[in-house]
């Protein structure tokens, strides 16, 4: 079967998992579900709602195409990315043309931002194959960043204690849910028994095993790797928090007090 006999049409249907919610959240939403396919809230993905992908008539009639060896493959410029249809079944024929319905495609909410490339491909029961090209996909950049956060306990501190690791370790972490790497900065502040005692944010660093420790400060102090907290299947950043209690430090309650981490896209 020559080229010029062929008659395909793929409509390529991408639908959202069944795991995702209908509706849209703030990427900033601490309830932010990150899984591990495509990401459909508040992260923006476009794409037709139809690729239609046409050659000429198949004068062996549409029977002749092997649906087992008919897909969509979507990939990037570097070929690093690739998604693949799942399965592909008829929608609807005449006696030489056919037209396939392929789905089943799910993109990974850390996939690169950019253009991919709509390529459809089948093949008949005679191996005669053809290849055709849709209308390029956008697959956009999305901030989102997972929080989980317990306030940060120390238990019973004797004066003079030096470098005590909080007993809740790691009482927080940061998620990278989306396809940007981040940034962030930590700023501390004095933790006071809510009257006149307190212990200077001085006295306090932060840990998460990659970076040297941090002596946290009332200004805003940057804590992001090089390049930014990458993009992945599961990015995830764990903070532990070590405490000094002064020699003379009076004996009380201490239990006010806030630190601040913002995270931004890097």
């Amino acid at each position: 079967m020559k080229q010029s006999e062929h008659s395909k049409q793929f409509i390529l249907a991408l639908q959202p998992h069944e795991a995702f919610p209908s509706h849209r959240k703030s990427a900033w939403s601490p309830a932010y579900l990150c899984l591990g396919l495509i990401l459909l809230m508040g992260l923006a993905f476009s794409a037709p709602t139809a690729v239609n992908i046409t050659s000429p008539t198949d004068a062996d009639g549409w029977e002749d195409i092997n649906l087992s060896n008919t897909n969509i493959q979507i990939y990037n410029d570097e070929f690093s990315i690739q998604h693949d249809s799942v399965e592909c079944v008829v929608d609807s024929n005449d006696t030489n043309w056919v037209v396939v319905n392929c789905t089943g495609i799910e993109f990974n909410f850390y996939d690169d931002a950019g253009e991919y490339i709509v390529e459809g491909n089948t093949e008949d029961i005679s191996e005669s194959s053809e290849q055709e090209f849709g209308t390029n996909l956008t697959y956009n950049a999305g901030t989102h960043v997972q929080i989980n956060n317990t306030p940060v306990t120390f238990g019973t501190l004797g004066a003079g204690t030096i470098d005590n690791l909080n007993t809740n370790s790691p009482a927080f972490n940061i998620q990278n849910c989306g396809n940007v790497n981040l940034n962030m900065t930590v700023t501390g502040s004095n933790i006071t028994d809510g009257d006149s005692n307190s212990i200077s944010e001085s006295q306090f660093r932060v840990n998460d095993g990659i970076m040297t420790n941090l002596i946290l400060s009332e200004e805003a102090l940057d804590y992001s790797t090089s390049g930014g907290q990458s993009i992945g299947a599961s990015s995830l950043r764990e903070f532990s928090f070590l405490a000094n209690i002064p020699v003379a430090q009076p004996q009380t309650i201490y239990n006010t007090g806030t630190w601040t981490f913002i995270v931004s896209p890097s």
